[in-house]
């Protein structure tokens, strides 16, 4: 291989993102996290283990809690998602099965 190329093929290799990690300019995560959940920290008195919902259309996402509440959502950057009209955010783990809530409920798959 010649130098130039492999110096840019280098470059190239240098620059990719890590794996996992999505970059807001993408318009939508890489990563898809409708469907059910269940509340396991910090639920609503009583409801604790109930059933939850995420309704995601690309990088839009509508989050139903376990009191039946519907929370518009967006998603920002790696695994952040904000919530919109308020300071609530939520942090997805890498592997997809954990929401971790700015107010302290924990949702996992």
């Amino acid at each position: 291989m010649r130098p130039f190329v492999a110096a840019i093929l280098a470059i190239g290799a240098a620059t990719e993102p890590w794996p996992g990690i999505a970059r807001a300019e993408a318009g939508a995560p890489p990563w898809n996290i409708a469907g059910d959940w269940l509340c396991r920290d910090q639920c609503q008195r009583g409801l604790h283990g109930q059933p939850t919902h995420v309704v995601q259309n690309g990088a839009q996402f509508v989050f139903v809690n376990e009191a039946g509440n519907r929370m518009p959502a967006e998603w920002k950057f790696d695994y952040q998602i904000s919530f919109v009209g308020c300071d609530d955010a939520a942090i997805l783990s890498p592997d997809l099965m954990t929401l971790t809530f700015i107010n302290g409920s924990v949702w996992v798959r």
